[in-house]
């Protein structure tokens, strides 16, 4: 008997048991994928360091004879260094590495050219395995095979001193793809290329002294930290590039991470709209099966009987529901890990999926614990209420009603919508949930990239918003970057380009509190021709004394200090006490910076980098103009935009962000077409009595359509402004918890009006409207003698 009932309740409501169980199927393929990504990416950074046998510590410095010999005493006397081990490597401009297939390498903070590292920071090809590299071959990172369009087979021609006497270049053949641990991350502005022993001796002949570096990889004993490790080279007060440990290896990939949490946040948010829409099914079929339920307590079934037959039904749609899920959930497992394994190398588990298994099982388990919840009411159901079509005539509580003769002016179907939504709204819950919910998920994503492609992006890394950027490297002072930027002003003018140059002198140091019992490797930042006015500061005064500072909220933090505080800060070899008069933020080294009031005087090492930036004259399209005209003139030097900076350091996670970004929307709007046709089905279902009453009154089909999609519109509205305000609030403060990790600690998020205020909530309400037409079909085929409708 319960076969038969189960069997003609199927083909009775197969609409509404389709989109059911289109919604289990999604909640089953989401929560399993979601589940092995989540997995997948906690544990892929630990494990690709792992294996790729990540130095505790490294530095990069040039290859300098005093250089070399002090930190080579240093690991012959400390007790904390285990092991050492010094690679050779070469600087490389981007300008110099020309692909085959002519596509410019752009936005690449600096490049080095190495030889295949064998001992630490190992790399490996795209299935993780190890690869050699013969003569005439070249390996890329890859970044830089997305950038310039490579594929294996292809060509690359590296140029040495390119333009000068004795220019020499080398033709090689991209043989390996490979994935690199230590510089792979899109945050890490360096990357390298590796090619044969035989051929970096060639080339080592023909580059200049000041292009070789030195690569230091460190492994501690057990007995010291990392944190020990990197406080006692950073007493050797050696110049040098840059200084990275495990932990900064770590944080650089939280941007690829990022892609990850934003699925696994979109996946639970399908899984708990599929589990409310379960819900209110499971309740509205229970309500509108009134007749059946009563008949079968007058024949003697217990209630434990008929709650079992519900539980049996959604248990085989959940199960079927299930295995078909965690099928489809293997390949989208794939496409949501794609652009995480292209840089990480992942760890090959079956753990994954028995994770996502026991996910899906646990789906099922929760669909059953719905079921048995949501059928409580049938114990309240008596034989009584089959003849009285499931009414007892009993009210407790006070109808909110709307009075007619206050909204003279109004439509009749919008005040009948109105009054239905005051009167009860509780049956209108779902939709607003998922409405609300669903407009967060698409504007929380859209202001993110707005943010990242804003015109503010720049000053996050320290620098002052301009028309253009130039890299470059300078050994001296603060006169000799004067020099450097009169000498580029009159390259410029002599070519007709009007333009205003100032620059940022970056260097490397460290700052310790006043016992020096705590230190911090730093940036320090300098403005030449600007005044430190000019800058973004969270609190406090600009720097303008020599013996004052600047330093980022960050460092702050960790040295516990504060305004008014006095540090220690050695740059270049030279510590001096100084008062801390500002706190800034900045993406730059993960946001451990300073900055130095514009008077003070220090001589700069070979390690030091100067970021020129200049203004043109005239309104933007002339502005334009002048830029692209100074980049073709002169093609030989790295001309960027504020934009090219940026994606310099973030790499294409805005592009990528985009891309889910659609993903999100489409899927969103197919939700809120399904909810809205699913339940305006079931409620029209539910009132075809009031419909026909209505249409005996003589309203028409369109006044009753009308009143339809005025509630769901005025029900839409709300929830589109609702959700609106709370992507605007909480975004906020989603993604400043991992931009803090990255150094921002204050994140101030960019909305556009256009895209947040219309754009998108057009998009929603024109699928929601779509869906609400397409359902509106019971109406017409109502008629009046269905006043007292029964099945």
């Amino acid at each position: 008997m319960f076969y038969k009932i189960l069997k003609k309740d199927f083909k009775r409501k197969k609409i509404m048991n389709v989109i059911l169980f289109a919604f289990m199927l999604t909640a089953s393929i989401l929560i399993a994928s979601s589940t092995n990504l989540l997995y997948s990416t906690v544990t892929a950074v630990d494990y690709f360091i792992e294996k790729s046998n990540v130095a505790d510590l490294m530095t990069l410095t040039n290859s300098d004879t005093y250089i070399t010999s002090s930190i080579k005493d240093w690991v012959k006397t400390s007790d904390m260094v285990k092991s050492a081990h010094k690679e050779d490597a070469i600087m490389l401009h981007e300008k110099n590495v020309i692909a085959s297939n002519k596509q410019e390498l752009k936005n690449t903070s600096s490049l080095v050219i190495m030889k295949k590292p064998e001992m630490f920071n190992r790399i490996f090809d795209a299935l993780g395995k190890d690869f050699e590299v013969r003569p005439s071959e070249v390996a890329i990172p890859v970044s830089l095979q997305k950038k310039m369009n490579l594929v294996q087979g292809d060509g690359l021609r590296i140029i040495i001193n390119d333009g000068a006497e004795n220019e020499y270049h080398m033709d090689l053949v991209v043989s390996n793809i490979f994935k690199d641990a230590v510089l792979g991350a899109e945050l890490m502005g360096m990357k390298r290329i590796i090619i044969s022993d035989q051929d970096f001796k060639e080339y080592a002949k023909h580059a200049i002294q000041e292009e070789f570096l030195n690569f230091w990889s460190f492994q501690k004993t057990e007995a010291y930290s990392i944190r020990d490790l990197e406080n006692a080279f950073s007493d050797l007060l050696l110049p040098n590039f840059t200084i990275m440990n495990k932990s900064v290896i770590s944080t650089a990939y939280i941007l690829d991470l990022v892609l990850a949490a934003i699925m696994i946040i979109f996946s639970i948010f399908l899984i708990l709209i599929s589990f409310l829409i379960l819900r209110f099914t499971i309740v509205f079929t229970v309500m509108e099966d009134y007749k059946q339920i009563g008949v079968m307590k007058a024949i003697g079934l217990k209630n434990s009987k008929i709650r079992g037959m519900y539980s049996i039904k959604y248990l085989v749609l959940s199960t079927v529901a299930g295995i078909i899920g965690y099928g489809i959930s293997i390949p989208v497992s794939g496409l949501l890990k794609a652009n995480i394994s292209e840089y990480i190398l992942l760890q090959h588990s079956s753990i994954n999926w028995i994770v996502s298994f026991a996910s899906v099982i646990l789906v099922i388990g929760i669909t059953v614990l719905f079921c048995n919840y949501s059928t409580r009411k049938i114990k309240k159901f008596s034989a009584i209420d089959a003849i009285r079509q499931g009414n007892t005539g009993e009210r407790f509580k006070k109808t909110k009603k709307l009075s007619l003769h206050h909204f003279k002016q109004m439509s009749t179907p919008f005040f009948m919508a109105l009054s239905d939504i005051r009167s009860d709204l509780k049956k209108f819950v779902i939709l607003i949930i998922t409405f609300i919910l669903g407009t967060a998920v698409i504007i929380i994503p859209n202001n993110i990239i707005s943010t990242l492609s804003s015109n503010e992006t720049i000053t996050w890394f320290g620098y002052i918003k301009s028309d253009f950027y130039i890299r470059d490297v300078i050994i001296g002072n603060q006169e000799k970057a004067g020099l450097r930027m009169q000498e580029l002003q009159h390259k410029f003018q002599e070519a007709g380009i009007e333009t205003t140059l100032r620059a940022d002198l970056i260097s490397n140091g460290k700052l310790l509190t006043k016992d020096k019992k705590e230190s911090i490797g730093v940036l320090g930042f300098q403005g030449i021709g600007i005044s430190t006015h000019n800058y973004d500061y969270l609190e406090g005064y600009p720097p303008v004394l020599e013996n004052e500072i600047a330093i980022t909220e960050k460092v702050a933090d960790a040295l516990e200090v504060g305004i008014g505080d006095s540090i220690l800060c050695e740059v270049q070899n030279e510590t001096k006490e100084y008062i801390i008069t500002a706190l800034f933020q900045t993406f730059n080294n993960l946001g451990n910076a300073v900055r130095l009031a514009e008077n003070y005087k220090a001589e700069f090492g070979s390690n030091t980098s100067i970021q020129i930036s200049g203004l043109f004259t005239g309104d933007q399209e002339e502005k334009m103009k002048q830029f692209n005209e100074l980049k073709a003139t002169f093609h030989d030097m790295d001309i960027k935009s504020g934009k090219e900076v940026v994606d310099s350091f973030i790499g294409s996670i805005t592009k990528q962000l985009g891309s889910i970004k659609n993903l999100i929307l489409i899927i969103v709007l197919g939700v809120n077409f399904l909810i809205t046709a699913l339940l305006l089905r079931m409620l029209i279902s539910k009132e075809i009595p009031e419909v026909a009453l209505l249409k005996s009154l003589g309203f028409y089909n369109l006044d009753i359509k009308l009143w339809q999609i005025y509630r769901i519109s005025i029900i839409l509205l709300l929830s589109i402004i609702l959700g609106t305000l709370l992507a605007n609030s909480t975004g906020k403060f989603l993604a400043g918890g991992i931009f803090n990790i990255m150094g921002l600690t204050r994140l101030s998020l960019t909305i556009e009006p256009l895209q947040v205020y219309l754009f998108y909530p057009t998009l929603v309400f024109t699928a929601t409207m779509l869906a609400v037409l397409s359902s509106l079909g019971q109406i017409k085929r109502t008629f009046v003698w269905e006043l007292n409708h029964q099945e």
